[in-house]
C-alpha cells in the first residue's frame, strides 16, 4: 500500500509547477506527494492551483489507468459487491424537480447501473459509454447498452441527442476537463440537463483520514480534484448561462443546461424506487451482482429501520452467503482464517462486502433476539474484516472505514450480553473486607463508589481530598481500597467523610471493582443518585459544585463528564452517574451483574469502558448526556479530527478553564502525550486549586507506582511526534503500549 505524506519541499529537478487542468494557470503549491507502494510505481507529487484551488497531479503521465494486468478482472467484482454507491449515482438525477422521463446518455458509465436503473424503471431509453473491461461485462450480465467507444468514435449515437447527458466521476479522469464538456455537450437536446459530479477537493486535508483522501484522489487514477467555484466557472465557459453546483459530502454535483433549471431537491429521499430497483437486480443470474443487490438492500433497509424489507431480504442473503462464499453467519469463525489469506480487492471467493455482512446480518439477528454469543462472534468478525480491508485495500476501504466504529460499539455490546459464567468471578474470586460501615438508609440518598489503589495501605493525598469534598457536597461515600495483599490495614486517616471504608484484591481493574461493591451492596440501588468515582483524578478545581448543580438538575439518567472517539465513541470512565431511570432498568443492573475480572486494562477500556455508553442508550434506552462534550468545548468540531484524541490530556487547560473541575494525575505524573503542560501550576492556582497538594500527590505516586517517563525519552516522544504528525503518531503509541503489556502509565 502507498503512503501519503502532507507538504512535502519540492524535489529538485522538478519545479515546474505544471498547468491547472482547470483555468490553466501555472502558479501552483506543493500539497502532498503519494509515495510509490502497491500498484504505484513512483511516487506522485500533487500540487494546488494558486488562482482556483483545484488540486492536480505532477508529471509526464500521472494516470495508470484501469486496464493494467491483473486490476480490472478483479475490479468488477469489488465494483458489483458494494463499490459502486449507487444511490451517490442516482441522487443528482432524481433530484431533478421535473416529470421524470427521456432519453438518457450516461458517459464513462462504468459497470452500467445507471442505465440499467433507467431502463429497468420505465424511465425512457438508456445507452451508456464505457471502454473499461467491466462496462463490457456489465453489458453482458445486464442487458444493458453499454458502448465500448469514447463518446467521438460512438457511431451507434452519432447525431443523437437526449434529455439527460451523465457522466459520473468522469470529468476527473481527462486531461482537458473543458474539451471533455463541450465534447459531450452535442448529444443535449436544447432544453436537455447536462449531470456531471466529481471529487471535490475541499475534503484533502491532513486532518482528514487516509482512507477518504485515497478515495477522493484515486493516486494513478484521476488527474486532478476541483472546488465548486471553479468547477461552476468551468462549466459556464462551455456554453450554458444556467449552472448550479452543490458540494456533498466529498462529491461536487453539477446540473447545467442552456434553458432555466427546475428545482433541484438536496439528498437522496427515492427510497422506494431505489428498492424495487435493487428487488430485481437480486433476480440477476450472476451470483455477484445478486449479492451485491441483496447486500445493499438488506444494509439500507436495517439503516432506515424498513425491518419488514430486512426480515424478507435476509434469508436470501444468508443463503447466497453460503452457497456462493461459504460463508456461514451462524459461525463466521468457520470462514474468517479463510478470508485472512486473501489478497485481492473483492474476488469470486470472497465479496468486497464480506466486513459488512458480518455486521449486517449481526444487526438483523439481533432485531431476531439472536444469542448474544453468536452476535458477539458476527461483530467480531465485522471488526476483524473491517481492519483488513482498510489496512489491505485503504483507496477502496471508503465502506469498511465507514462502518468499523458501528462494529466496534455492536461488539462491545454483545460482549456485555453474553451470559457471565456459573461462577461469579467478581466477587467470589475477588472477596470485600469492610474496614468501616453505617448504618444509611440508601432510599433517596446520593451514593458515591470512589474506587482507589492503595498498595501501601494509605489513599495519596489528592484521593483523600477528593473524598472529603465529595461527602461536603452531602454525598455518602463508600471508599474501596484496591491492594496487592488483604493482610494489609487500611490508613483511615482524613476518611472522617466515609460512611463505608472496604478493602478487595487487585484485579479487574476499576470496573471490577465497581460490580463487586455492587453485589456486596445491592440496596444501593434504591438512592436517588450513583455516582461512580475513581482517583485517576486531581481536584477539586473551580467548577465543582456548579458541576454537581448541572448533575442533580439534568433530565438524563446516565451521566459523564468526558467522552472520546478513539477506538469509538464511548463516554470516559473515571466520573460518571446513574440516575432516575437508570438506576432502576433492569439492563443497567445487567450490565453490571455480566462484568468479569479481564487480565489486561486494554480488555476492559473495550468491553466495559467503551461499551457503557451505547449500552446505556441503546440497550437500556436511557436519555444521556456528557456535560464537557467536544460539541460544547469546540462548537461545531468536526469529530472526525478528534477521533485520536483524550480530551482530558489534548483538551486539559481548555476543560479546566470550561469549569472542568479537576484535572488527571496521570498527565501531570507522567504526560504520555509529551503535551505542553509546563504551566500547569498557574493554571491550578488560577482555578482555586492547592498546588502544594498537587505536587504531593504526585510524589506519593512515584513512590508508590514508580517514576514517571525519563526526560531522554519523552524528548524523544515530543520529536517523533513533530516529525510524523499527530495521527500516526498516536496510532503508534498505542501499538507500542499494546504489545507492551507491562508497560503502565500511572493509573
Amino acid at each position: 500500500m502507498y503512503e501519503i505524506a502532507f507538504a512535502p519541499e519540492q524535489k529538485a529537478g522538478t519545479s515546474d509547477p505544471g498547468t491547472c487542468p482547470i483555468c490553466k494557470e501555472g502558479t501552483s503549491r506543493p500539497v502532498l506527494t503519494v509515495k510509490a507502494g502497491g500498484y504505484l510505481p513512483d511516487d506522485l507529487d500533487l500540487a494546488e492551483c494558486a488562482a482556483c484551488g483545484t488540486m492536480y497531479f505532477l508529471g509526464r503521465e500521472p494516470v495508470l489507468g484501469y486496464d493494467f494486468a491483473g486490476f480490472e478482472q478483479d475490479y468488477w467484482y469489488n465494483y458489483v459487491q458494494n463499490g459502486a454507491g449507487i444511490t451517490a449515482m442516482l441522487e443528482p438525477l432524481l433530484a431533478i424537480g421535473r416529470p421524470r422521463g427521456g432519453d438518457l446518455l450516461d458517459i464513462g458509465c462504468g459497470f452500467g447501473f445507471v442505465p440499467d436503473f433507467w431502463q429497468r424503471s420505465g424511465l425512457g431509453q438508456s445507452v451508456g459509454l464505457e471502454t473499461s473491461l467491466y462496462g463490457k461485462i456489465g453489458r453482458e450480465k445486464l442487458g444493458v447498452e453499454v458502448i465500448a467507444s469514447y463518446f467521438n468514435d460512438a457511431k451507434e449515437i452519432a447525431g443523437r441527442k437526449f434529455d439527460y447527458v451523465y457522466s459520473s466521476e468522469v470529468l476527473e479522469h481527462v486531461r482537458d476537463p473543458q474539451g471533455f464538456i463541450r465534447e459531450i455537450s452535442a448529444a443535449l437536446k436544447p432544453d436537455g440537463i447536462l449531470v456531471l459530479t466529481t471529487p471535490c477537493a475541499d475534503g484533502v486535508s491532513p486532518q482528514t483520514d487516509v482512507p477518504t483522501i485515497s478515495a477522493i484522489l484515486s493516486p494513478g487514477f484521476h488527474y486532478f480534484v476541483t472546488r465548486p467555484a471553479a468547477l461552476e466557472r468551468l462549466v459556464a465557459s462551455c456554453g450554458y448561462p444556467h449552472v448550479l453546483v452543490r458540494s456533498v459530502g466529498n462529491r461536487l454535483l453539477c446540473w447545467a443546461s442552456h434553458s432555466p433549471l427546475p428545482e433541484i431537491a438536496e439528498g437522496f429521499s427515492d427510497w422506494d424506487i431505489y428498492f424495487s430497483y435493487l428487488e430485481k437486480l437480486s433476480r440477476n443470474p450472476d451470483p455477484h451482482v445478486a449479492g451485491g443487490a441483496l447486500y445493499r438492500l438488506l444494509k439500507d433497509a436495517i439503516n432506515l429501520g424498513r425491518y419488514d424489507d430486512a426480515e424478507r431480504i435476509y434469508p436470501f442473503f444468508e443463503a447466497l452467503a453460503k452457497s456462493v462464499y461459504g460463508i456461514d453467519f451462524r459461525f463466521p469463525e468457520k470462514s474468517l482464517h479463510r478470508s485472512k489469506a486473501r489478497w485481492a480487492l473483492g474476488t469470486a471467493e470472497f465479496p468486497s462486502w464480506l466486513g459488512c455482512g458480518y455486521l449486517f446480518a449481526g444487526r438483523y439477528l439481533a432485531i431476531e433476539n439472536a444469542p448474544a454469543e453468536q452476535l458477539a462472534s458476527l461483530y467480531s468478525a465485522a471488526v476483524e474484516t473491517l481492519q483488513q480491508e482498510i489496512e489491505s485495500f485503504a483507496q477502496f476501504a471508503q465502506e469498511a472505514w465507514f462502518f468499523l466504529p458501528m462494529a466496534r460499539e455492536h461488539l462491545a455490546m454483545a460482549q456485555i450480553a453474553v451470559p457471565a459464567p456459573a461462577q461469579d468471578t467478581v466477587s467470589n474470586d475477588y472477596p470485600i473486607e469492610f474496614a468501616r460501615t453505617s448504618a444509611v438508609d440508601f432510599a433517596g440518598k446520593e451514593i458515591c463508589l470512589f474506587v482507589a489503589y492503595v498498595p501501601k495501605g494509605q489513599l495519596l493525598p489528592g484521593a483523600i481530598a477528593l473524598v472529603q469534598a465529595l461527602a461536603a457536597s452531602g454525598l455518602t461515600v463508600a471508599v474501596c481500597c484496591v491492594v496487592e495483599d488483604m493482610g494489609l490495614s487500611i490508613e483511615l486517616a482524613g476518611l472522617d467523610g466515609a460512611a463505608f471504608i472496604a478493602k478487595r484484591k487487585n484485579g479487574g481493574y476499576d470496573f471490577a471493582v465497581w460490580a463487586a461493591i455492587l453485589a456486596e451492596m445491592p440496596e444501593v440501588w434504591r438512592a436517588e443518585r450513583l455516582f461512580f468515582v475513581n482517583d485517576s483524578i486531581l481536584g477539586p478545581l473551580t467548577g465543582f459544585d456548579q458541576m454537581l448543580e448541572r448533575i442533580r438538575a439534568s433530565g438524563a439518567s446516565f451521566l459523564a463528564l468526558s467522552e472520546s472517539y478513539h477506538p469509538v465513541h464511548h463516554s470516559q470512565s473515571y466520573f460518571f452517574v446513574l440516575q432516575k431511570g437508570g438506576l432502576s432498568s433492569s439492563e443497567v443492573r445487567n450490565f453490571w451483574r455480566r462484568v468479569r475480572v479481564e487480565k489486561t486494562k486494554i480488555e476492559v477500556i473495550e468491553k466495559y469502558e467503551c461499551g457503557l455508553l451505547p449500552y446505556a442508550r441503546d440497550v437500556a434506552g436511557l436519555e444521556t448526556e456528557i456535560l464537557f462534550s467536544y460539541e460544547r468545548l469546540f462548537p461545531g468540531t468536526d469529530l472526525n479530527a478528534v477521533r485520536l484524541q483524550n480530551p482530558t490530556h489534548h483538551a486539559w487547560e481548555k476543560l479546566v478553564r470550561s469549569g472542568f473541575p479537576f484535572i488527571k494525575a496521570e498527565l501531570l505524573h507522567s504526560n504520555p502525550l509529551a503535551l505542553d503542560i509546563n504551566h500547569w501550576e498557574s493554571i491550578v492556582a488560577g482555578h482555586d486549586g492547592d498546588v502544594d497538594l498537587f505536587k504531593k500527590h504526585l510524589i506519593r505516586m512515584t513512590e508508590t507506582r514508580g517514576a514517571p517517563p525519563k526526560p531522554a525519552r519523552y524528548e524523544k516522544w515530543k520529536l517523533l511526534r513533530r516529525m510524523i504528525g499527530d495521527d500516526q503518531f498516536f496510532e503508534l503509541r498505542d501499538i507500542w503500549f499494546k504489545h507492551r503489556k507491562l508497560r503502565r502509565w500511572g493509573r
